[in-house]
């Protein structure tokens, strides 16, 4: 069984390969120094936008981070009172 799926697989492959070499390339081989600045200017806008999002993701985590630690603040203190209360009532 799995050495007829390796090979429909690969008849599959080579089949798509060879349609997308006999398409001609509709942008030119070698790019004008305008598409590059372009290219470089898409890529940094891209790279600013991810950092952006990791920022924010980051921040994100912290302030849950920091919402977690006052919540454990907060229950500490309770058991703090109720353990004040128990022995002020004995």
């Amino acid at each position: 069984r799995g050495l007829s799926r390796r090979g429909t697989v690969k008849e599959k492959t080579s089949k798509s390969s060879e349609a997308v070499k006999k398409e001609p390339d509709p942008r030119p081989l070698q790019p004008t120094p305008r598409d590059k600045e372009e290219e470089e200017e898409e890529e940094e806008e891209e790279e600013e936008e991810e950092e952006e999002e990791e920022e924010e993701e980051e921040e994100e985590e912290e302030e849950e981070e920091e919402e977690e630690e006052e919540e454990e603040e907060e229950e500490e203190e309770e058991e703090e009172k109720e353990e004040e209360e128990e022995e002020e009532e004995s």
